[in-house]
């Protein structure tokens, strides 16, 4: 754990072009231009993937993929964009879930409500219901849906209901 700590701390020092954030190492760029977004974001990514050859680490870039945020207007004028490491083009997603919360490209939370919401939990609470006195079926709420709705509810109160 230690020697992965000092490897981590140490990427910032690679002066990407914008900011990077360190959980499963997310790089994000913003510009009104999408040929800007494209060059620096293979700057940074050919920069990361020499500080991880230095570092005697492999990039799995088969785990890597891109998405672009904006209105869905904006999105549909965007034509290819190309981003690559090593050679290999990067997959472009229109949804990835990072810390468990779902984002698409539009920021809808229409993915993340979904997901929350099909989870075997809240069936388990359907079943218990005739089972378990009140007090327990509080407290398997408490424990197993309400974080699911709690996590992440700064953003997602900003959801509307349209998707």
């Amino acid at each position: 754990m230690t020697l992965f700590l000092i490897y981590v701390n140490d990427l910032p020092d690679c002066h990407l072009a914008r900011e990077i954030i360190l959980y499963n190492t997310i790089i994000y760029n913003s510009s009104k231009s999408v040929s800007d977004i494209e060059h620096h974001i293979n700057a940074d990514l050919r920069t990361v993937s020499e500080w991880f050859s230095r570092n005697l680490l492999t990039l799995n870039i088969s785990k890597c993929n891109f998405v672009i945020f904006g209105s869905p207007q904006k999105l549909n004028r965007i034509q290819d964009i190309l981003v690559k490491v090593e050679g290999t083009c990067i997959e472009r997603t229109q949804s990835f879930k990072y810390l468990g919360v779902a984002f698409n490209q539009s920021m809808s939370w229409a993915d993340h409500v979904d997901a929350i919401s099909t989870k075997d939990r809240i069936g388990l609470i359907r079943r218990i219901r005739n089972v378990l006195p009140l007090q327990t079926r509080v407290t398997f709420y408490n424990i197993l849906i309400l974080p699911l709705f709690d996590y992440g509810d700064f953003i997602l109160g900003t959801r509307t209901m349209t998707p």
